[in-house]
């Protein structure tokens, strides 16, 4: 009931495909405010990997967060990873150890998605904006 926001910035000439950035670069810069909420506190994070069958079906998605969290980020091949942490879990269960567990269902390969680094100051001016907005509509 809290939530609030906006979009700006639209005319006559704006299109679907701008209006998909527009949410994919907001929720890029969510996940960076958050991370950089941990770091401010403490918690550092060396890699994102994500999963599931999203990451590589949406490379556009996967990129802008790499070039929005300013670094690399790691997409899992594995589409089926839940059901893989339920198999570990059931393994563990009838007494195989964790390790083992994990082995007997490892095979995850990753995709690494790198920043863009020749357009980096256009992505910090967008999350600039962003934070802008998002501090003035107090959605902390």
């Amino acid at each position: 009931m809290d939530l609030r926001g906006c979009i700006l910035g639209l005319s006559l000439a704006s299109t679907p495909a701008d209006l998909y950035c527009a949410a994919v670069q907001s929720l890029a810069c969510s996940i960076r405010k958050i991370l950089s909420y941990f770091e401010e506190n403490g918690i550092i994070f060396d890699e994102v990997i994500l999963c599931g069958g999203i990451p590589l079906k949406n490379k556009f998605l996967t990129g802008q967060l790499a070039s929005f969290l300013k670094r690399p980020v790691y997409a899992s091949s594995q589409t089926q990873i839940t059901a893989i942490g339920a198999g570990i879990l059931a393994s563990m269960a009838v007494g195989r150890s964790a390790m083992d567990s994990a082995d007997a269902m490892a095979g995850t390969e990753f995709v690494t998605f790198l920043p863009d680094q020749e357009h980096a100051a256009e992505y910090d001016a967008i999350y600039s904006r962003w934070e802008h907005y998002h501090n003035l509509l107090g959605a902390d």
